[in-house]
């Protein structure tokens, strides 16, 4: 029974048929808290306290009257005393809800409580953090640092693939025109990194691929592709390399590749992962900015997880001769590609026999310098068994560009070129290097002079300082 039911009952008690005030005020005292800090709490108390007060008189009025009216008729109390009840049950009503309210305040009380005492445990842990900070810093403070605590605070990356050529965790790209061996060189990549070997295109010298799992996007399906190169390839089965395939994606597009790449990522991914996209360019709306962008959204969701991601794409170049140099203008992407990768290196062919390649690093990873030569390597293929083989770059040698592009064979070159007769590599470049000179003290720009001539700004500066 709550409180308003038991004041009903109590002020129902009568004596004689008439309601005793001191019943009605003692039932109303009992059930009025004794603190009432609540603002609209206290306005219906009072309310109720000046009802409770009007029955008390009127009870006790009524009282006399009745004493010294014995005669009255019956139905005249009665009707008195309904109205009383009536009165009473009003008064109950308000304090009932009166108490409510002050339920509500004390259910808001204790979650401001609750509150304040989270607040105290976060504060008190955010203290601890502080106290067992190695440097802790002043946020309003400013403050600088000795280089050796500058670089204690760095990651040191010792982990690599192919030194000078691979960074950990960017995005690396491989340009090559057609059928000059760019899914040689990406699959050779990607079994290094599998199996934790030497990477066989590189120096002797130079140590062994981190292994790691790898997730290989093969974006080009020739019948007989994988067979002509590796037999039954029981070298790539056990590699357990996981390949997703153009006709595997719902959606061949630039979105739909990052799309597919991030579902790994976020749902399957659990250790560091490198992926390969060969190519990249047989997308209908590839665009290098808009893929680097993807690629940044996915490591975030890796960065979450302890993962760390790592990219070989290859993309192809324009058809050019054989003995020109290579410049941005050629690659699909352009200087964006060049701009925004974390390394490109161009797979071309070389000057000593036909399966002779060179691979030359156009721009370096982070932590490495361009370096001066390029790396001459030849395609060989492996028996391994019967039907079995395995098809790789093989080191020979480094030499300069010059040194390394095929010579210009006159049969081959039917055009002008205005270039007045056969000419070397470096004799074109010395030519260009003159033009893009020559336009600069011109008053053109160097941003201008490089889009003029068709190039990037750090083709443009190298151009520049072989005539310093």
């Amino acid at each position: 029974m709550t409180n308003a039911s038991v004041a009903g009952a109590k002020v129902q008690q009568s004596k004689n048929g008439v309601v005793d005030s001191w019943s009605v005020k003692s039932t109303l005292g009992s059930i009025f808290p004794q603190k009432i800090e609540n603002k609209n709490v206290a306005i219906w108390t009072s309310v109720t306290l000046l009802i409770g007060g009007a029955i008390g008189c009127y009870c006790y009025n009524y009282k006399q009257k009745s004493r010294s009216k014995a005669t009255k008729d019956i139905n005249t109390a009665s009707t008195e005393n309904d109205v009383l009840k009536m009165a009473a049950k009003t008064a109950c009503t308000i304090m009932e809800k009166s108490m409510n309210a002050e339920q509500q305040l004390l259910r808001v009380e204790h979650m401001i409580e609750k509150f304040q005492s989270k607040m105290s445990e976060v504060t008190k842990s955010a203290s601890n953090d502080s106290q067992t900070n190695d440097n802790p810093q002043n946020p309003t403070e400013w403050v600088s640092m000795s280089y050796s605590n500058m670089i204690g605070m760095e990651r040191v990356q010792e982990d690599s693939i192919a030194p000078g050529l691979i960074g950990m965790g960017l995005v690396n790209y491989i340009v090559a025109g057609a059928s000059i061996g760019k899914t040689i060189l990406v699959t050779q990549i990607a079994l290094a990194a599998a199996y934790g070997n030497h990477v066989q295109f590189l120096p002797n010298k130079e140590g062994k691929a981190i292994k790691m799992t790898v997730l290989y996007y093969r974006m080009e399906e020739y019948d007989g592709e994988f067979q002509n190169k590796y037999g039954k390839g029981t070298i790539i089965q056990k590699a357990g390399i996981l390949w997703r395939t153009k006709t595997m994606m719902k959606d061949f597009t630039l979105n739909g590749l990052i799309q597919d790449i991030k579902l790994y990522v976020a749902q399957y991914a659990q250790s560091d992962t490198l992926i390969c996209i060969d190519p990249i360019t047989k997308l209908p709306d590839f665009n290098a900015e808009k893929f680097i962008i993807g690629t940044e959204e996915i490591k975030e969701i890796a960065k979450s997880k302890g993962i760390t991601l790592t990219y070989i794409v290859s993309a192809h170049v324009d058809e050019i001769k054989d003995w020109s140099p290579l410049t941005s203008v050629n690659i699909k992407g352009s200087d964006k590609l060049i701009q925004q990768g974390g390394s490109v290196t161009a797979l071309r062919k070389e000057r000593s026999s036909r399966n002779s390649r060179f691979l030359q690093v156009l721009k370096a990873p982070k932590g490495y310098a361009e370096p001066d030569k390029v790396i001459v390597s030849e395609i060989i293929e492996e028996e391994i068994g019967e039907n079995d083989k395995n098809t790789f770059l093989n080191f020979v040698c480094e030499k300069t560009e010059n040194e390394a592009l095929p010579l210009r064979v006159k049969a081959q070159d039917t055009t002008d070129d205005n270039a007045g007769g056969s000419k070397s590599a470096q004799e074109l470049r010395i030519e260009l290097a003159k033009k893009a000179n020559e336009l600069i003290e011109s008053g053109l720009t160097k941003v201008a002079t490089a889009e003029k001539l068709g190039i990037s700004r750090p083709t443009l500066d190298k151009l520049l300082a072989e005539i310093d």
